[in-house]
């Protein structure tokens, strides 16, 4: 069962995600999403159908849980938990690995870290568009000359998702409660 702390995370990540306020995300948000990463990250080909499929996949599993939408704030929220309490192990592993899929996708060039440029582009096409908390946010991983290794990104995200343990730090969530207008 998944705790207040935990719920308060996706919450928070759906308020991320819903960029407009509406309280409801949609495939036309998914498809905004979509659109803003190729045009920012300048993809084409093979790279440009695989980023397009993997940022497709996440929202159709990990947004609408397979449902068509539009999706609410509080759907999220319970389709969220179910699935939690369905098999927290399984829906961690099937999280995890949509996670690393995707920092592989933002690590341009497949050289195993994410630099700040590639961060903040990832951040911008979400709609997240402050510069200064991109940089905030991109600096809580603590960078070595310019690279956050990619398991630090995926493990840190896994790490929101999951972990209910409120007295341990959460780096996506302490910078994620710092943006502007969530």
């Amino acid at each position: 069962m998944a705790n207040e702390y935990l719920i308060k995370k996706w919450r928070l990540w759906f308020k991320a995600l819903d960029r407009k306020h509406a309280g409801q995300l949609t495939r036309a948000d998914q498809r905004r999403d979509v659109d803003a990463y190729i045009k920012l990250t300048g993809l084409e080909g093979e790279s440009r159908t695989d980023a397009i499929t993997l940022i497709n996949s996440y929202w159709d599993e990990f947004v609408f849980h397979g449902k068509s939408g539009p999706v609410t704030e509080e759907q999220f929220i319970e389709m969220t938990k179910d699935r939690f309490r369905a098999g927290e192990d399984t829906f961690m592993e099937v999280y995890r690995k949509a996670v690393i899929a995707d920092v592989k996708m933002i690590d341009q060039g497949g050289k195993g870290y994410i630099t700040e440029e590639e961060f903040t582009c990832t951040n911008k096409s979400m709609g997240l568009e402050n510069e200064a908390w991109n940089k905030m946010y991109y600096n809580a991983f603590n960078p070595k000359n310019g690279k956050v290794p990619n398991v630090v990104i995926s493990d840190a995200w896994v790490d929101f998702y999951f972990n209910e343990d409120s007295s341990t730090r959460d780096v996506v969530l302490d910078v994620f409660e710092k943006y502007p207008d969530l």
